[in-house]
């Protein structure tokens, strides 16, 4: 269990330090990581372009309401009334942004490549 803790807690670390290198912030970053991963979303709009990442955006929240569409009460599984049909569309959305930034910032920097 300690070895697993380690673990987490140095892809956390490796994580920020790659998010600071990748917006040019001097390292060690002081800032929480919700405000590097902010940071690093608003980098990747600028690389990527904004036409592209908001199609993403609809096209993975189209997906996932798709796939919310199926799971009707009718049908066997998870079923989701509309309130919370949305609230998750935009969680699940928003974390695979997140995501898309972090891979983003690793593939820029070189962040995942072990160093010796």
């Amino acid at each position: 269990m300690r070895s697993v803790m380690l673990l987490l807690f140095s892809a956390y670390q490796r994580t920020r330090r790659t998010l600071a290198k990748d917006q040019g912030r001097p390292l060690p970053c002081r800032l929480p990581m919700w405000r590097l991963l902010i940071g690093e979303i608003s980098v990747l709009v600028r690389r990527v372009g904004r036409l592209r990442v908001g199609a993403l955006i609809i096209g993975g929240v189209l997906a996932i309401l798709l796939a919310q569409v199926t799971f009707t009460p009718e049908r066997l599984g998870p079923a989701l009334t509309n309130p919370w049909r949305w609230l998750a569309t935009a969680l699940i959305a928003t974390a695979g942004l997140g995501v898309w930034a972090i891979v983003h910032a690793f593939r820029r920097t070189g962040g995942g490549r072990a160093t010796v």
